[in-house]
């Protein structure tokens, strides 16, 4: 069989992409940004793309989704809250309707405060708190060395479109998010014990190529305020409205299509802030959004560059579990580090008993139960998804060995992928939905290909219909979209290939 005849891995990288041959190379703020990496160009903004797509585990090796920053980044995080300007009572950022999409946008809630009754409500208090984590923002955007960033982080404090700038929970932050247009939205409420914890979310939507797992309801930890304590006194709170910072600027990369210096921001915060406490205090967000852009790179470099990024994503995602052993999200990071050297393998059958097979599954199988305990409906159905290509790849591995294990570990491939089809619809997330269609129409064309090898050509007929179908239907997830991702990247560039292909061998049967 050729290369040109085996069914695809359901995580290859795409080829082609979108076509601007019309655009010559850029050069921003001294990195030069290749035709075929553009997307579009919006005034003095250049939004960027890549060939892979990062999304959660299916990511891998990611088609989905950033130069060093100079000394100056050091300086950022230190910049101190100034007394006077947080006493003062800044007045919501005075802009109505939506934000603008040419931006990376970044909405800032009034907190509240826990009453006695136990609902929370804007107090001077709590609005202190939020405006020392708005200027600390603007500050650092303001003072950060890459122009790129000055001009592309929109920061709008207040003026949402909601009852008193208040996020109670994270439905009304995602509702906010998509009436805004925002990327991202930081809010958080002050508990009657004087315990902050500053939460951001991150929109489903948000532009460019950003995984999956990076999106919605998120933590940086607890701020823990003694009763009469200063805010403006408060490292801790300093610390965590610079880590919302880093988080922020990262993001932009990714949307703006250099990956290259989001893994060095988050390299730059890893050493920078050193008061935000190892365990228990929320730093294991920082560790994950590092070891994802360090997984990301790894599938655009080759050699040991690969694999040296690919022990960078390794030992952030080990410390994101040594911060918080329950975090969903690190342990379907860490096993799809594993995932990649299982794909790399030489020999798949000998990689069955390997070290990276068995971690891969024990951090896959781990991920669903925690993200339910914690309420992470997102992470629940990518860890569900990820146990799914887990069992694809023990499928592939004792294809040629043993059918029959080849057969229960490709049905229970299915089962699993299969099942987080309505909840990732649920949770707005059109692109997984598509990669999952993608996903089974890979593993029914495998099972396909083993029923060939097996003489069973009804057998094999009937399971290229179904690879045909999920292609199809892969497809059908990108009608009417305007996300370039789905269209272009998973729709046009992934499934429509497989598709023909899959069509073109029935159609010779």
């Amino acid at each position: 069989m050729t290369d040109t005849d085996r069914s695809p891995e359901p995580n290859e990288p795409a080829s082609g992409g979108l076509h601007l041959d019309a655009q010559r190379d850029v050069n921003i703020g001294g990195d030069v940004v290749g035709r075929d990496k553009i997307e579009q160009i919006q005034g003095d903004k250049v939004i960027g793309r890549k060939y892979v797509l990062q999304i959660g585990s299916f990511n891998v090796p990611l088609v989905p989704l950033l130069g060093g920053l100079g000394v100056g980044l050091a300086i950022l995080i230190f910049i101190g809250l100034n007394v006077a300007n947080l006493n003062q009572q800044f007045a919501p950022t005075p802009t109505p309707g939506r934000m603008s999409a040419s931006n990376f946008n970044v909405a800032i809630a009034e907190f509240g405060e826990a009453g006695a009754d136990g609902k929370a409500r804007v107090t001077d208090r709590s609005r202190a708190l939020s405006q020392s984590v708005y200027e600390t923002l603007m500050a650092q955007r303001d003072a950060f060395p890459d122009p790129i960033i000055k001009s592309s982080i929109a920061l709008r404090y207040g003026n949402l479109p909601v009852a008193d700038n208040l996020i109670p929970d994270e439905t009304t932050a995602a509702t906010v998010v998509e009436a805004l247009g925002a990327d991202m939205l930081i809010y958080g409420n002050l508990d009657a014990h004087g315990d902050f914890t500053p939460q951001f979310y991150v929109s489903p939507q948000v532009r460019g190529e950003v995984d999956a797992l990076l999106t919605g309801p998120q933590s940086v930890g607890t701020v823990r305020f003694a009763p009469g304590a200063s805010f403006d006194a408060s490292t801790d709170l300093r610390t965590r409205a610079s880590a919302l910072f880093f988080i922020a600027t990262g993001l932009t990369y990714d949307v703006f299509g250099r990956s290259a210096r989001s893994l060095e921001v988050y390299r730059q915060a890893e050493d920078i802030l050193i008061d935000w406490p190892e365990r228990g205090a929320g730093k294991e967000i920082l560790y994950f959004f590092k070891g994802q852009a360090a997984l990301f790179q790894s599938q655009q470099a080759t050699g040991a560059a690969s694999a040296d990024l690919l022990n960078t994503a390794e030992e952030a995602f080990q410390k994101a579990i040594a911060s918080n052993l329950d975090y969903a999200r690190a342990h379907i990071g860490l096993g799809s580090v594993h995932y990649v050297r299982v794909q790399r393998a030489a020999d798949l059958r000998a990689a069955i008993d390997s070290t990276d097979m068995q971690t891969m599954l024990r951090e896959y199988d781990l991920a669903p139960g925690l993200a339910r305990q914690a309420g992470d409906a997102l992470a629940e159905q990518v860890g569900v998804f990820s146990q799914g290509l887990g069992a694809y790849q023990l499928g592939r591995a004792y294809r040629s060995s043993d059918s029959a294990q080849a057969s229960a570990h490709l049905d229970e491939a299915v089962q699993k992928i299969t099942s987080t089809i309505e909840p990732f619809a649920a949770l707005k997330q059109p692109r997984l939905v598509a990669q999952t269609y993608l996903a089974l129409g890979a593993i029914h064309a495998q099972r396909a290909e083993m029923a060939q090898e097996q003489g069973d050509q009804s057998g094999a007929q009937t399971a290229y219909r179904a690879a045909q179908q999920a292609y199809q239907q892969c497809i059908d997830q990108a009608a009417g979209s305007t996300d370039r991702i789905l269209t272009d990247l998973i729709a046009r560039d992934r499934c429509g290939p497989q598709l023909e292909r899959v069509t073109q061998i029935l159609s010779g049967q």
